[in-house]
């Protein structure tokens, strides 16, 4: 009988924890919507060029929390994984495109990774609409992986979804790729690439 009744009182405190956490958090998987956007800007000898990231691929796994009182939701990033084909990079140049991925050796690393190292927190209130965070995580260009810090701007789009806003400088050799030269070398691309986005997460 004293087993019987430790039992349901074991029974009762994990309904009891489940209950309490359906009511003040939960976990979710998503990934960004397509009306996200990322894009590369860089320079030429011959004219700046932007560059078109298309059919991007992401999994995303966060949390969401009330404090006691229902004034301050917080959000944490546990997992981000961000795939950038290379064969869906778009210049407007086909002659570009062909030469980038050449230099980004498409046929043996066909795409750009990006996944987070270590989770991300923030909150929002009924006041505040936009903050500043701070990501670091594992960027894989051509096969070469490097850590990045990214300084990312959230800003709150309606009661459903979040933009993620932000950019970072990158070298093109710091990851083992020589920058393009087309027209026998009379046009050669700049070292440096400015990469840009706008992803849109559904915070729901």
């Amino acid at each position: 009988m004293k087993r019987l009744n430790l039992t349901c009182i074991a029974l009762l405190i994990i309904l009891m924890s489940a209950s309490n956490f359906c009511q003040n958090g939960s976990s979710l998987i998503s990934r960004f919507q397509p009306e996200s956007k990322l894009w590369l800007e860089g320079t030429s000898t011959l004219h700046d060029f932007t560059i078109t990231a298309n059919n991007i691929k992401s999994s995303i796994s966060f949390e969401n929390s009330m404090n006691e009182n229902n004034s301050l939701e917080e959000y944490k990033i546990t997992y981000l994984k961000l795939i950038v084909p290379i064969w869906k990079l778009d210049s407007g140049n086909e002659s570009m495109d062909e030469n980038m991925q050449e230099a980004l050796s498409a046929e043996v690393n066909p795409n750009i990774v990006f996944e987070l190292i270590s989770p991300v927190v923030f909150s929002f209130n009924n006041v505040i609409d936009s903050i500043k965070i701070n990501a670091t995580g594992n960027l894989t260009v051509a096969g070469t992986k490097k850590s990045v810090d990214l300084n990312i701007t959230v800003v709150t789009q309606s009661e459903n979804e979040f933009e993620f806003k932000g950019e970072i400088k990158l070298l093109m050799t710091d990851f083992s790729v020589e920058p393009p030269s087309m027209f026998f070398g009379t046009m050669n691309t700049g070292n440096e690439i400015t990469v840009k986005f706008e992803m849109i997460l559904n915070r729901k």
